[in-house]
């Protein structure tokens, strides 16, 4: 598996200047298949030169093949997720190929792997709206989606999160006990991005196959006995079931060492996953 971003707005007819060195630029696709399989991908990238791109396939409960690689950019190329997908595919020991394409407010991604193909088409992503935080400003959408690969057909949800090429992310910022969900059903999707720990990062945003996306202001997702429970207020969204996790250990701004989690998650009509930072001794 792999991740991508959309393509990047051009500079209308004038050049544009080249980004801080400190910037930094990151795209989440999540697709979710109406049959419960997860497929989250993510490419990040900074002016530096540095980039990694990684990416899960879950199904039937676990996550069955997971990606990592890491590579270099050149840094005008670096707020574009085209331009970086293709340093990507170039990239010594690269185990993916691909390219990207925009199709009015969708995109169509191919990916090309050692012993597979996959090709992801949404026809028209809808914005569920703009999370600005201590990491900066980043913009989320949504819409009906398949996936390709091996003759077989999925339909489902991709859920995107975007940032502005020209709004890059701080490049290192203290997350605390942190966690970023996407779940959906047939006809719903949820998007929740909170911190325990530290303030300014709660959003979370809705939307019905038949209706418009609104943000949900006193959404949790509260996480123990083996469970994510969903809840806006008073009001139990959705109960998902941590079916598997994958997990990595890094350092925190302040030296101290976290825990990177990616949780698949699943049960009562809804599938999903979640990243989430956690302190390393946490439970």
């Amino acid at each position: 598996m792999l991740a991508i971003a959309l393509a990047a707005a051009a500079a209308c007819g004038k050049h544009s200047p080249a980004p801080p060195p400190a910037a930094a630029w990151r795209d989440q696709y999540v697709f979710i298949a109406d049959d419960g399989t997860v497929v989250p991908l993510v490419l990040w990238r900074s002016a530096s030169g540095d980039a990694e791109a990684k990416g899960w396939l879950g199904r039937v409960g676990r996550w069955q093949q997971r990606f990592y690689h890491r590579y270099t950019v050149p840094r005008e190329a670096a707020p574009s997720p085209g331009a970086s997908l293709r340093a990507l595919s170039q990239s010594t020991g690269t185990p993916v190929r691909g390219r990207i394409e925009s199709t009015g407010a969708g995109l169509s991604l191919e990916l090309r792997m050692r012993s597979s193909a996959m090709t992801l088409a949404a026809g028209a992503l809808d914005e569920l709206g703009r999370a600005p935080d201590p990491e900066g400003a980043l913009l989320y959408r949504a819409g009906r989606a398949t996936l390709t690969t091996g003759g077989e057909t999925l339909r489902g949800w991709l859920l995107v999160e975007q940032t502005p090429s020209a709004e890059p992310l701080a490049p290192f910022v203290d997350y605390g006990d942190f966690l970023l969900l996407f779940a959906a059903t047939r006809d719903r999707v949820i998007v929740v991005r909170q911190s325990r720990t530290t303030p300014g990062f709660d959003q979370a945003f809705e939307r019905s196959a038949d209706g418009a996306p609104h943000a949900l202001a006193a959404a949790r997702a509260d996480r123990s006995d083996g469970r994510v429970r969903l809840r806006d207020g008073n009001r139990e969204l959705a109960a998902l079931a941590i079916r598997d996790v994958s997990r990595s250990q890094g350092v925190a701004p302040g030296g101290q060492p976290v825990r990177y989690e990616v949780l698949l998650l699943g049960g009562g009509g809804w599938s999903g996953a979640a990243f989430a930072i956690r302190p390393a001794a946490a439970p």
